[in-house]
């Protein structure tokens, strides 16, 4: 019984490590939007202490002009085979961007954010997967050039 269990363990261990280095190979994505409308936005997770998860920006209604494999970082061994255009939703947040820009043409990146701990505020993926799904916007990053 004892030696099925730790097999169990390392053979779990195993593929999970398997998994968790596959996923930073997914390519982020770069999204070049056209803003129709534009609303600044600020929420937080609530907390007080160090982990305390700020984010400031605009909500937009936006039209997708163009969107590709973008490297989630300059270390990224990116595999584009397991790039895929995710369908996004219609309302954009945008971090770090403000409606007083006015440009019609913007680009962001959407990250990739993976949660293992689904509602934990305190993780920076899981409290932004809760919060965009709860008031049904797609977080992306705003991208200054």
């Amino acid at each position: 019984m004892i030696k099925k269990c730790i097999f169990l363990f390392f053979f779990t261990s195993i593929v999970h490590a398997k998994f968790s280095a596959s996923v930073y190979e997914i390519p982020c994505e770069k999204i070049v939007l056209e803003v129709s409308s534009c609303e600044a936005y600020t929420f937080n997770n609530g907390l007080s202490n160090d982990s305390y998860l700020n984010f400031e920006g605009a909500v937009l209604d936006a039209r997708i002009i163009s969107r590709e494999a973008s490297k989630c970082h300059d270390s990224q061994k990116m595999d584009l085979s397991k790039y895929k255009e995710l369908k996004l939703l219609p309302k954009k947040f945008v971090n770090n961007y403000s409606c007083s820009e006015e440009k019609r043409r913007i680009t962001t990146y959407r990250k990739n954010y993976f949660c293992d701990t689904p509602g934990a505020k305190t993780i920076k993926a899981c409290f932004i997967s809760s919060i965009s799904r709860k008031k049904s916007f797609q977080f992306l990053e705003y991208y200054q050039d």
